[in-house]
This record gives C-alpha cells, structure tokens and sequence, in this order.
C-alpha cells in the first residue's frame, strides 16, 4: 500500500487549510491525517482505502494545487480541486509517495481526519519525525514534487 506524505508551506496555519485538506480527504475517500507544526506548516499522510490507487491519485493532485489557476475561496462546500481558503498563501508543497503504512495509524484514522489536539499533533509529529526528515532529504528518490506557487 502506498502512503502520500505532504507538506504544506507559507500561510497555511489559522486559514482553515487543515479543514479544507480534511474535507478533501473524506470526500476523496482516502484515509489519513493532517496537523500543524511547531514552525507553521501543515503536515500530513493519506492512504487508500483498498488500495484505491485512483483516489490516492486525485488527494495528491488536489494537495498539490494541480488544478488549472489555483484559485482562492471562502465558498462552503468548497468545490473540489478548485480552491484553497482564501486566506491561505501555499508558496510550497512537497510530496512523497512511500510504501507501506503503518498498521496502528490505520486504525487510528479509519477516516480523513483533522488532528485538533495539540497533544496528539505534538505526539504524530515525533512519532512521523523520519518521514519529515525523508521529505526533506535531496538525496529521496521518492519525493516526486515540490510546487512553489
């Protein structure tokens, strides 16, 4: 099975961005989890239900803002794969296609799910800390993107 990492940079904390990954997730059916970090980003892991590699490929290109004009938008709902809130500023988001997913965070988000805690933020981002350090590794054959706005 195969895990997207993602990481998302530049005004994406107190914009809704988590809510709006999270809605995207859940309506792209794919399984996961986003959260905050301690230096401002946004950081998550989605999986496919099933092995459901189509819906894994439409999350990444909706996190990627692969749309035509990535536009900018206080709508609800939000019209998937159009828009990201309108307060959000994404000058950069890398990618990761990793195999495996971990059993115990299967089962911890059976659902695309927004970490709201900042204990339990604080916990995923040391437990995940070498998948952050594989995004940023040059030498990573697995990181397919890094889009700057």
């Amino acid at each position: 099975m195969q895990v997207l990492c993602f990481l998302l940079q530049g005004h994406v904390q107190k914009v809704k961005m988590r809510r709006y990954v999270e809605s995207a997730g859940r309506h792209l059916e794919v399984q996961g989890y986003v959260i905050n970090t301690k230096d401002g980003d946004v950081f998550g892991e989605a999986w496919s239900r099933e092995n459901n590699t189509e819906s894994l490929n439409a999350f990444q290109t909706w996190i990627r803002g692969d749309w035509p004009s990535p536009v900018y938008t206080d709508v609800k709902p939000t019209p998937l794969g159009t828009a990201y809130p309108s307060k959000a500023t994404v000058d950069r988001c890398i990618t990761s296609l990793m195999d495996g997913c971990d059993n115990g965070l299967m089962n911890r988000f059976p659902k695309f799910t927004m970490v709201r805690d900042d204990e339990e933020a604080s916990e995923l981002l040391s437990e995940r800390e070498n998948i952050l350090q594989q995004l940023f590794s040059l030498n990573n054959p697995n990181s397919i993107t890094s889009w700057t706005k």
